[in-house]
């Protein structure tokens, strides 16, 4: 529900989404909340901080 709500108004702002599921999943699987990303979802993460 909630990321269908950022979507939503995303789209209501003309914001790009921007869309990296494989990724998310890792995270979710790999970490806890307030927990630092795992070295090995640096780079991935990198990408994603530089495309936004």
């Amino acid at each position: 529900l909630v990321a269908a709500r950022i979507r939503e108004v995303a789209s209501e702002h003309d914001i790009t989404i921007f869309s990296a599921p494989t990724l998310a999943r890792a995270i979710y699987a790999n970490t806890e909340l307030g927990q630092e990303i795992p070295d090995q979802l640096y780079l991935a993460v990198a990408q994603v901080l530089a495309y936004v």
